[in-house]
């Protein structure tokens, strides 16, 4: 009598997100559509709000997509090039290294498939994979949302109408696509970085170079991108020698002001590092790579979008660090909240600078001033003694490939056999 055939349970996750991904463009449609016919004035009729809004579903659908799939990359650059391997090549299983099948290469879907288990050894795949497919994807999805559909409403000074969506399939606004893809490219290397610094490794010198051709060559080639000009003012108006001027002297007052608020920092972060940065202690490496990161962020967003972002951050350590400091990711670390800080800080850039003495306002200076002196005084007191000691026990630790992709221990082998 042959042995009776097993019932496969059904993967709910799996079939949710697709039934969640189906769904999303009639959902949005339906609340965006209703919106406009209870709040907003109706620019385009009734069937051109229905054909703008499924547009816009797309596009934002679209935009998660293509954040899923660099977020899957960047998993691999943070993985593979601190260890100076290739990027090039196949996804593979960490314990089996078996190649990963292509329709199980998909970013998100492809891992709850699998129910998080290599389909040839069946041993379990971390998943951090996913977690950070998913961030990089709504990161991409949220910039779309708020710069491409909403017409840049996320955005100071430059006019942008916060009262009615933009309609990408009416207006086709390239400084705003331009300025997305720019702000998001920026966002997900920032995150690579926190990935590899969240995993106590060092910066290679081909991400530090990468970093800076990333942030400085698109700025100086079109310096419209740029949000704010070095006084503060909308660069949208100005045009020829002047404008590329302008945009040389916003990315180095950018510079400046970032390395400053790294320099007013760094010794919090890292006590045992150099203060004239000259040792070859770990700590004084793992410094240079925070002051690249706040250097990055200079030149892309200003010297208002860096402070902003030291008072973001220093928001998160006040109110959200407490509370995951306990969770094993590489994202949940004080230098890897930078990442979190950048992001907020963009999406929320036209609210936060209503705020007083906010960088950027009418304050000015003593805006600046404010939140340089905040930062430095709020980071002595949020970082203390718990996350040096982390990083320091971690550090004794080798730094060897199974440390990196959290591969579990033997015992843990022995349990799964």
């Amino acid at each position: 009598m042959s042995a009776r055939r097993r019932r496969r349970r059904t993967n709910w996750p799996y079939s949710l997100v697709q039934i969640a991904l189906a769904m999303f463009p009639i959902i949005y449609v339906t609340i965006d559509v209703g919106l406009i016919y209870l709040y907003r004035p109706r620019q385009y009729g009734g069937a051109g709000e229905v054909i703008g809004s499924l547009f816009d579903a797309v596009v934002i659908l679209w935009g998660f997509a293509v954040g899923a799939c660099l977020g899957s990359f960047l998993n691999v650059v943070a993985l593979r090039t601190p260890r100076h391997e290739t990027i090039g090549g196949g996804s593979y299983c960490p314990y089996c290294c078996v190649p990963i099948r292509s329709r199980d290469n998909i970013p998100i879907l492809g891992w709850l498939s699998l129910r998080g288990r290599c389909h040839a050894c069946r041993l379990p795949i971390p998943p951090r994979y996913m977690i950070i497919e998913v961030i990089a994807g709504a990161l991409v999805c949220a910039l779309v949302w708020v710069q491409v559909v909403y017409g840049g409403f996320n955005l100071p000074l430059d006019g942008y109408n916060v009262h009615s969506p933009a309609r990408l399939v009416m207006h086709w606004d390239s400084l705003l696509i331009g300025r997305t893809l720019y702000f998001a490219l920026t966002l997900l290397y920032l995150m690579t970085t926190a990935l590899v610094v969240g995993n106590r490794l060092l910066l290679p010198p081909s991400m530090v170079y990468s970093g800076w051709l990333l942030a400085v060559v698109p700025a100086l080639s079109y310096p419209k991108l740029l949000i704010y000009n070095w006084k503060s003012e909308s660069m949208k108006s100005l045009e020829g020698q002047e404008l590329y001027l302008a945009g040389l002297m916003t990315v180095i007052t950018g510079v400046i002001v970032g390395v400053l608020i790294a320099r007013t920092t760094l010794l919090t972060l890292y006590p045992k590092a150099d203060p004239k940065l000259l040792s070859s202690h770990p700590d004084t490496k793992q410094a240079y790579d925070w002051i690249w990161q706040w250097a990055w962020i200079g030149a892309v967003f200003g010297w208002q979008g860096a402070l902003g972002t030291a008072l973001v951050w220093c928001l998160l350590l006040a109110f959200l660090y407490p509370i995951i400091r306990r969770w094993d990711f590489p994202l949940t670390l004080p230098p890897t909240l930078l990442f979190v800080a950048a992001t907020l800080h963009l999406v929320l850039w036209r609210q936060l600078v209503k705020v007083p003495f906010w960088p950027g306002s009418e304050w000015g200076f003593w805006g600046a001033l404010t939140a340089l002196i905040t930062t430095m005084l709020m980071a002595k007191l949020l970082i203390d003694r718990d996350w040096q000691t982390t990083k320091e026990d971690a550090a004794i630790a080798p730094q060897n490939s199974l440390a990196v992709v959290g591969l579990p221990s033997d015992s843990s082998l022995d349990e799964i056999e």
